[in-house]
């Protein structure tokens, strides 16, 4: 069976980075934003088996975006999975239609979710290989032989790894380079070391000011990684106007640096300027 996919999104960002520490050795994890076209984008272009969705005071135009998400989940064969306390679970699936096909209150029984995803996979495969049957069956070469050529294509495209907690830097990225790069995201340092421990980047795009970590710290702990990560060009993306805090970043010696409000221009030739 091929390696599970998760992606998380949600309002409660200490879970989201929770879960995936703890699900990212087991299962292939990505984080989103909540925007209805980040969540659509990412699963036209990549199977999911679930989307964890981590709730956390969310209004009535949370709710409606999120319901927006179900025929696009059910054409997919993606689990929905809610997490957070119980109080807004319950309040969750109340307000929603029961949307949810499986629910982790915290404190999270990570095991019992674990089983859920694979259990999920498992059945998303069988239906996989009964759609290849109809189709042809194992006489049927190429028709057998496409869902294994899929993710070489995917691998082909370079990777860039996005640090950043604001969404929209993360729409503002995948709107200008999504069709030639492949685009990852991470909202915090934790989620961007456990990422960069699996998977390969070819960029990685870095905040210069964010909750808990900041970018100046999570850029040194990268440098110190093992491996070739450690050489991964690094360009700083800075609202930052204060001059002893842009002394500080360019001490450190960033590959380039963006100012924000990023300009897509000047991102699309900077990027080009690494991965060309």
């Amino acid at each position: 069976m091929d390696s599970c996919r998760i992606l998380l999104a949600g309002k409660n960002k200490l879970l989201i980075d929770h879960i995936f520490l703890q699900l990212d050795n087991d299962f292939e994890c990505m984080t989103t934003s909540t925007r209805p076209d980040d969540i659509i984008n990412h699963l036209n272009a990549i199977r999911y088996d679930a989307f964890i969705y981590c709730v956390q005071q969310e209004d009535r135009d949370d709710y409606q975006m999120i319901m927006g998400y179900k025929d696009a989940f059910l054409r997919k064969g993606t689990s929905f999975i809610v997490a957070g306390y119980k109080e807004e679970c319950d309040l969750f699936q109340k307000t929603s239609g029961y949307m949810a096909t499986n629910i982790y209150t915290i404190p999270l029984a990570v095991e019992d979710l674990k089983k859920t995803i694979k259990e999920v996979a498992e059945k998303n495969a069988a239906k996989r290989a009964t759609l290849e049957a109809h189709m042809g069956g194992s006489s049927n070469k190429s028709a057998s032989a496409s869902p294994v050529h899929e993710p070489e294509k995917e691998a082909e495209r370079k990777r860039i790894l996005v640090v950043d907690d604001d969404p929209m830097v993360l729409k503002l990225v995948k709107g200008h380079l999504g069709e030639e790069y492949d685009i990852a995201s991470a909202i915090s340092g934790k989620i961007a070391y456990k990422f960069l421990e699996n998977k390969k980047v070819d960029l990685i795009l870095l905040d210069y000011e964010m909750p808990e970590e900041n970018g100046p710290m999570v850029y040194a702990n990268i440098r110190k990684m093992d491996s070739e990560v450690k050489n991964v060009p690094i360009v700083f993306l800075t609202g930052v106007r204060e001059k002893e805090k842009l002394i500080t970043a360019l001490a450190l010696r960033p590959n380039g640096y963006l100012p924000k409000p990023i300009n897509g221009e000047k991102l699309i030739s900077t990027v080009s300027k690494f991965l060309s």
